[in-house]
């Protein structure tokens, strides 16, 4: 069952206030709704902030210790129209603000959609410790921020070596901005960090399972399965 975001709104609107009525509508079976690990689905998450996140830089901070060098991981996520009901105080969040159950219901019935458009893509950033198992999400963005991230670690004394990201056009692009840098370099595969104390260089990192994963769909894909990149007949 694909649940319409109305209803999972009215839903926890409806479970949050009257927790035994809407129990006892559900097991009636006169009306469908829907079931409590969905509803989870939609209050069991962590809060957080668009932008860099510095209650998590901290607590990274904290996590690695003396072991500061870390890795940035970096990849586009693609996001759907989604909303989560904060217990404490009683909100459905989410990127934006979504109104009120009212105004979804009035948007419903005029056919109208006034509520503000929601970014498909985030791009998602992460920090992993190079010497230690540390790991934890860092920062996102609807746009690409890169720079402004590193010096917020920087500061924080948190040492950033490298950066992993895919193949994407976007990325490779982005990469190749830092061809001043280092003009000997056939390839650029570096940059200098100047937000380090003591500048120093920062490394690009392909990721390699993305690459083998692209590798392999392209080969599968050729060869009798969806076909996508078999030649046609003509």
């Amino acid at each position: 069952m694909k649940w319409h975001p109305m209803i999972i709104r009215w839903a926890l609107t409806l479970r949050a206030h009257f927790s035994f009525t809407y129990t006892y509508m559900r097991s009636s079976g006169f009306i469908s709704l829907p079931a409590e690990p969905t509803l989870k689905t939609y209050t069991s998450y962590r809060s957080f902030k668009y932008g860099i996140d510095n209650d998590n830089i901290s607590l990274l901070s904290e996590q690695l210790g003396s072991k500061r060098s870390i890795t940035l991981l970096h990849d586009e996520v693609k996001i759907k129209e989604g909303f989560f009901y904060q217990k404490s105080s009683g909100e459905l969040t989410g990127f934006i603000e979504i109104g009120s159950v009212n105004s979804a219901l009035g948007n419903l019935e005029t056919g109208i959609d006034s509520s503000p458009k929601l970014a498909t893509h985030v791009l998602c950033f992460m920090a992993r410790g190079i010497l230690s198992k540390t790991c934890l999400q860092v920062a996102h963005f609807t746009t690409n921020c890169f720079w402004d991230l590193i010096s917020h670690l920087e500061l924080n004394d948190i040492y950033v070596r490298s950066s992993v990201s895919d193949g994407a056009s976007t990325n490779r692009k982005f990469i190749k901005l830092h061809a001043s840098d280092y003009r000997k370099d056939e390839i650029t595969h570096r940059a200098i960090n100047i937000f380090a104390q003591h500048p120093r260089t920062i490394y690009f990192v392909s990721d390699v399972p993305h690459l083998l994963k692209t590798t392999r769909n392209c080969i599968e894909n050729s060869h009798g399965n969806c076909n996508s990149r078999k030649p046609s007949a003509s």
